[in-house]
């Protein structure tokens, strides 16, 4: 499947290599300049006229916004993980709306993988539902889900996200605080701004920030078990994880690399990517 940045890079490389031959269409000479010199000015024009069309309809192809659906049907075998801040994105904080789709999505007949964990800590409202995927109970997944955590632990946001803590835990002042922390604490500020969430006073500001970096850094209970059902999954068929956390490729790219027979078998899908909403 190719990702919508590979049709935009080829888009610009047709779009200026048709300038390119459209503005040496006038010379008569353009053999000389491209290496063949058989080449006419008129055939030239129309090489470029036809490589600017193909890049508009590249570039408008990118455009188009597709439902995870679109992506998936034709390969309705496979299981299917959807991670929880792809759902957040699409449906917010609405737990209705969260409930239906994934269900609709079980009944019409996909491999919808929701591990125990993120059932009990996200997808609460997906309790007691039956026909969903859960591979915690199945032999290896302990061990498969403890190296999940230890490759996320490896990325680059989860380190950032410790650090941050440590040193920002024992920060007396927050006009002391270090550049290093500064834009995770802007990020933090900016979420619990958006969110309608003002502290009273310091001591309220660290708690409030530390839960927010906790809870999108460090906290990995529910990310290592998606992981793990991918690769656990993965063993058995072709796997979709969708998900818009970065550091849950990189740490999939891990353990592919341990795992060579699933390199082929988990396809990353980040929403981003593939102009894809719910």
């Amino acid at each position: 499947m190719i990702k919508k940045r590979v049709y935009r890079i080829l888009s610009l490389i047709l779009l200026f290599s048709g300038v390119f031959l459209m503005l040496n269409s006038q010379i008569r000479t353009i053999g000389a300049v491209i290496g063949i010199s058989a080449v006419s000015s008129k055939v030239s024009f129309i090489a470029g006229l036809v490589f600017i069309s193909i890049s508009l309809i590249l570039f408008i192809a990118t455009q188009r916004r597709y439902t995870l659906e679109n992506i998936i049907k034709e390969n309705k075998e496979r299981f299917v993980i959807i991670d929880t801040n792809f759902l957040i994105d699409n449906f917010g904080r609405d737990s209705e709306g969260i409930k239906n789709y994934v269900i609709n999505l079980k009944n019409a007949g996909y491999n919808i993988v929701i591990p125990r964990e993120q059932k009990e800590t996200e997808l609460q409202e997906l309790k007691g539902i039956k026909g969903f995927i859960d591979f915690s109970g199945n032999s290896d997944y302990g061990r498969i889900k403890e190296e999940a955590e230890e490759a996320i632990k490896r990325t680059e946001k989860y380190r950032q996200g410790a650090e941050f803590l440590n040193k920002f835990t024992n920060l007396k002042n927050l006009a002391e605080m270090p550049r290093t922390l500064i834009k995770i604490a802007k990020d933090a500020i900016e979420s619990l701004s958006n969110k309608g969430i003002f502290p009273q006073s310091q001591e309220e500001a660290k708690e409030r920030i530390k839960d927010w970096v906790k809870r999108h850094y460090t906290n990995i209970e529910t990310d290592s078990a998606l992981l793990a059902s991918a690769v656990y999954g993965g063993g058995e068929k072709e796997v979709f994880l969708v998900s818009s956390d970065g550091h849950l490729d990189k740490a999939l790219q891990s353990l592919k690399e341990k795992y060579h027979n699933l390199r082929k078998r988990i396809d990353y899908i980040h929403p981003q990517n593939y102009n894809l909403a719910a």
